[in-house]
């Protein structure tokens, strides 16, 4: 599976356009003192990008392309919403 921020891939072809997939992801974590909230924002995206690949696969698609992620940062106190959307397509080999 083929997962890019970009419109196309380069070598290849979007042959059919299946649908819009996303996926979200919450994780808890404290972020007082001196504690980073980069691991958990880390985690949370993954398992966003997890969820939106496993939509693309199950609608037979072998790409995701125009992927966005946003995140928003609920309280200090409380955790981190990821997003992350993008289109699922079906590819074929450009010929030379």
């Amino acid at each position: 599976m083929i997962l890019t921020t970009t419109q196309n891939i380069e070598g290849r072809t979007i042959t059919e356009y299946v649908g819009v997939v996303s996926g979200e992801a919450f994780e808890n974590q404290a972020f007082r003192g001196h504690r980073s909230y980069v691991p958990t924002l880390s985690k949370a995206r993954m398992m966003a990008l997890n969820q939106l690949e496993e939509q693309a696969t199950n609608l037979g698609a072998d790409a995701v392309v125009g992927i966005s992620i946003d995140f928003e940062l609920i309280d200090m106190s409380s955790g981190i919403l990821v997003y992350a959307s993008g289109t699922a397509v079906k590819t074929g080999l450009n010929k030379v």
